[in-house]
């Protein structure tokens, strides 16, 4: 029996003489999120899906974009943007996004 797949790899496009690139997500938002097309988009130390025809980025899609209240930001608490599974995003006001940026970076 083959175990069940906790995380699934959604393909990034990317600009030439980049890498292949994947984002990660849950396995029961992969169905959800997989019929949109994502490029790799550089930002704040780190690289986030965002979708190739409107920018949304892959993390307020997880999160729904309707949850999120005007003023508040989708954070990723490793700091990794391509891990975009639900126990690493976090929504958050944007003044402690912006807190925990500086603390980052040693501002």
């Amino acid at each position: 029996m083959r175990p069940i797949k906790q995380k699934r790899g959604i393909p990034l496009k990317t600009g030439r003489g980049i890498r292949r690139m994947l984002a990660w997500v849950d396995a029961e938002d992969f169905p959800r999120v997989k019929k949109f097309s994502y490029h790799a988009s550089a930002g704040c130390g780190t690289y986030y899906a965002r979708r190739a025809f409107n920018n949304i980025g892959l993390h307020r899609d997880i999160m729904g974009e309707s949850n999120i209240p005007k003023g508040f930001v989708v954070h990723h608490i490793n700091e990794n943007g391509l891990d975009n599974r639900k126990k690493n995003l976090k929504i958050i006001p944007h003044s402690e996004n912006i807190r925990l940026s500086r603390r980052r970076f040693g501002k």
